[in-house]
């Protein structure tokens, strides 16, 4: 839950350590939750094993959020949250990957675990491809992509500006 416990809980509770900032887009996994705020930083907590949290540890769980690191330099906009995996896209059209890689899951080429954030490159590399959205399965991960043959230009932001909108309406 991320009020630093262990107990279940009837009522509301307040999620500790993200006072004063602001969150933006949430996912719950089967056994993790992620948080991304306005300035496209994802926090993490719950069960670590297998890498779900991405903080580059091998399974220890989290009670209160912790910023994933290694996605400096990227703003998150979007996460998805699967039983062992986690999935980020971010402003520019990237997918970044971490946690359990058995049965392909994390779309690396392999099934090898992993504790901190991954690139995910589809075929022809980031300047073919820009990733609008990314879904994760309890075994699988889903990203629809859109090819960029350096003709969408201000479509792209488009479409991030009319999500950002959306967001702050509501």
């Amino acid at each position: 839950l991320g009020d630093g416990t262990t107990i279940n809980a009837r009522d509301l509770v307040l999620v500790q350590g993200l006072e004063g900032v602001v969150v933006v887009d949430i996912a719950c996994g089967g056994w993790h939750s992620v948080a991304i705020t306005e300035e496209g930083d994802v926090y993490v907590w719950g069960r670590g094993e297998y890498g779900r949290l991405g903080l580059g540890e091998k399974g220890a769980s989290k009670l209160v959020p912790r910023r994933v690191e290694g996605l400096e330099g990227h703003k998150v906009v979007e996460a998805s949250a699967g039983g062992t995996h986690t999935v980020v896209v971010t402003e520019d059209g990237r997918m970044f990957i971490w946690g359990r890689g058995s049965f392909g899951r994390l779309g690396t080429g392999n099934e090898q675990n992993h504790f901190a954030p991954v690139e995910v490159y589809f075929p022809g590399g980031p300047e073919r491809w820009w990733i609008i959205a990314a879904a994760a399965g309890g075994r699988h991960t889903m990203a629809l992509a859109v090819p960029d043959n350096g003709d969408l230009g201000g479509e792209k932001m488009d479409m991030w500006d009319r999500r950002s909108s959306d967001l702050a309406s509501l």
